[in-house]
């Protein structure tokens, strides 16, 4: 075998092991076909009319093979369960849309794996409490929204698990006093020495 032969298909096995690892086929609803093509971080396959509209399922993956999204099209818009994950293969992101509009509880992840947000969508607006947390598990804030704004008791946290702030919105301004503490835990300008608890 030449050299140039050698190098030629070291250039193609590779190529051909990536492309096998993705699944072909879709059960797509009658009066649509199965279609896929690359995307910008790896390939997507979906289901699509004679007009081209996206109809039925839908899968993407990753460069490396590993899935990226897996939902459902109606009507050209996302619809009923959808879930997303980081190329590592740890969910990103997983909710239910209603014609292309997110709705229902969602919840995202940390790309290591720690849950990052949760809480309500209705008609693609936060609604009700709403729960973040750090990347090392300990929450970040928590509070309730109306119509996607921020309304409410509102809570604070540091990375370390301490209280840094509480208080009030009140469309989605700050209202009213509110109260904080230092790294350490330290009222800050005359406030009270007990932060609430976690």
């Amino acid at each position: 075998m030449s050299a140039r032969l050698a190098v030629a298909l070291a250039l193609v096995v590779p190529v051909a092991v990536a492309c096998a690892s993705a699944p072909t086929g879709l059960a797509c609803p009658p009066g649509t076909e199965a279609t896929s093509g690359p995307t910008a971080s790896g390939r997507e396959q979906w289901c699509r009319r004679p007009d081209g509209v996206r109809h039925g399922p839908y899968v993407a993956w990753h460069a490396r093979g590993r899935k990226q999204a897996e939902g459902t099209f109606v009507d050209g818009r996302e619809d009923g369960a959808w879930t997303r994950w980081f190329a590592n293969g740890r969910l990103l992101a997983s909710g239910a849309y209603a014609t292309g509009v997110k709705q229902g509880r969602w919840r995202f992840w940390h790309s290591t794996g720690a849950p990052q947000e949760a809480g309500e969508f209705r008609d693609g607006r936060e609604q009700g409490t709403w729960t973040r947390w750090f990347e090392n598990g300990r929450m970040l804030s928590e509070g309730s929204y109306r119509d996607g704004v921020a309304q409410g008791p509102w809570t604070f946290w540091y990375d370390s698990g301490r209280v840094k702030e509480t208080g009030e919105y009140r469309d989605g301004l700050r209202h009213g006093r509110w109260r904080r503490w230092s790294v350490k835990g330290q009222p800050c300008d005359g406030e009270p020495a007990s932060p609430p608890t976690a």
